[in-house]
């Protein structure tokens, strides 16, 4: 089974290369020096764009393409990210054009995705991501 948010799917540790190893260092060190409130943001920005796909892409024009990320946010998308985000307008744009691709893709787990993951991978540890709403 396809692990729920990589590809390919990557089940040891050892499998990693040091080229990822050294990104994600830099990654994390880049969000040492962030303040907590604006990885939060984003954080919460990722996980509701990846949730709004079809929204976004219902607003686009019919010629548009469903498998490439659209370039701008829906009006109403935008207004959505900045009231829930507690973002700028700016903020919103900048922060789609840095992941649109990636949520494109279906890097970015959608609801769907993390229930997959818990199904897969947390069952054997008594996690549920349903304890969070029961």
């Amino acid at each position: 089974m396809k692990h729920p948010l990589s590809e390919p799917f990557i089940s040891d540790r050892d499998h990693l290369t040091h080229s990822t190893t050294t990104t994600m260092h830099q990654l994390l060190n880049g969000l040492r020096k962030e303040s907590l409130s604006n990885i939060a943001k984003f954080l919460s920005f990722a996980h509701y764009v990846s949730n709004l796909k079809n929204e976004i892409l219902v607003a686009q024009k019919s010629m548009h393409s469903p498998e490439v990320a659209p370039t701008h946010l829906p009006d109403s998308i935008v207004i959505f990210l900045v009231e829930s985000c507690a973002m700028t307008n700016e903020d919103v744009e900048d922060c789609w054009q840095l992941i649109r691709g990636a949520v494109w893709e279906g890097c970015v787990p959608d609801d769907a995705a993390v229930d997959v993951a818990f199904k897969m991978f947390g069952k054997k540890w008594g996690f549920r991501e349903s304890n969070i709403t029961q």
